[in-house]
């Protein structure tokens, strides 16, 4: 499998944390524990990337990228930012996209491609008519989603 996690940086992510959460690190947990087997990072096995979004979107970690657990724990993971900005969903999944399909995004053409979109919620007004064409894109490439 190519897995990238798509995860919402966005300054909502801090606002809607209950009382003792801290919501990033809470995600990073998550991201951790999603890495652990039945998923077998390796060069050979499944390769992960990690984009983040808020007003814009960023890859914290390429498909390209050493595919250790280690490497992407350091660079992918702890190096998630405080959150802030908006909720730019669309900009991420087409980063995810390209990605998975470009040709320097360092997608496989034989593993299954995959999109897990870690969010709190409803992407900022200003991004939305981009949304439904963003996801479509990816379906149409048979991207298994989880979100």
């Amino acid at each position: 499998m190519d897995i990238v996690f798509v995860v919402d940086n966005s300054g909502s992510i801090l606002e809607n944390q209950p009382d003792g959460v801290n919501n990033l690190d809470f995600i990073r947990m998550f991201l951790r524990r999603m890495l652990l087997p039945p998923i077998q990072v390796g060069p050979y096995f499944d390769h992960v990337g990690i984009i983040k979004f808020e007003s814009s979107a960023y890859v914290m970690y390429n498909l390209c990228n050493p595919q250790n657990i280690e490497a992407i724990n350091v660079t992918g993971i702890n190096g998630l930012p405080q959150p802030s900005g908006e909720t730019n969903t669309p900009a991420a999944l087409r980063l995810a996209y390209n990605m998975l399909f470009s040709s320097n995004g360092c997608g496989r053409s034989y593993a299954t491609p995959v999109v897990v979109l870690i969010t709190d919620g409803v992407t900022t007004l200003d991004f939305r008519p981009d949304l439904f064409d963003s996801i479509n894109a990816l379906k149409t490439r048979g991207v298994t989603d989880i979100g």
